[in-house]
């Protein structure tokens, strides 16, 4: 093999691994955006309060 088909095939690999790539950070951000506009059947909400005697009376 000469000189000039190595930097070829070396090019060549190169892209193939920038093109791979770049389809999972892609295939990341699709699979993060269906995880994260999927609703629940039943959505729910949940309260928290806390309540203190701290400052009553206080005026």
């Amino acid at each position: 093999m000469d000189r000039s088909a190595q930097t070829e095939l070396f090019k060549r690999a190169r892209e193939e691994k920038g093109q791979r790539e770049i389809e999972q950070v892609f295939n990341d951000y699709l699979e993060w955006v269906q995880e994260t506009m999927h609703t629940e059947e039943s959505p729910w909400i949940k309260v928290i309060c806390v309540m203190t005697g701290a400052g009553v009376g206080e005026n």
